[in-house]
């Protein structure tokens, strides 16, 4: 899920003439905030409403097929943890919420193989 919206990020900045990608890492309670911000320009509530519907995408044709952002956040609900887009700030950002695991430290572990 990172890697996609890193690679988003490039995609979207890639033509910008001040071209930057931030990534955040925070620990909020028993969750894991990470955060993906790219310098391009705000996203109107039209496409914003769209984002997570799989098929959508702002890429030209042959650059992508609309899917990454719809099965990332079907993946994260999955996890029972959450992929949003924040659109407070003056550049997209879309924000992972991953919860922490709990381990029985009673419960042995096992190690793949």
């Amino acid at each position: 899920m990172l890697l996609n919206l890193i690679n988003n990020a490039g995609d979207a900045v890639q033509n910008l003439s001040q071209r930057w990608i931030r990534i955040d890492a925070n620990l909020h309670g028993q969750q894991i905030l990470l955060s993906v911000t790219d310098s391009g320009a705000p996203l109107s509530e039209e496409i914003q409403k769209k984002l997570f519907q799989p098929f959508f995408t702002t890429k030209e044709i042959g650059k992508g097929t609309g899917l990454g952002l719809s099965i990332s956040h079907g993946i994260m609900k999955s996890h029972n943890g959450s992929l949003e887009f924040d659109s407070t700030g003056l550049h997209p950002r879309f924000v992972i919420e991953i919860p922490f695991a709990k381990i029985d430290a009673n419960k042995p572990h096992e190690r793949p193989s």
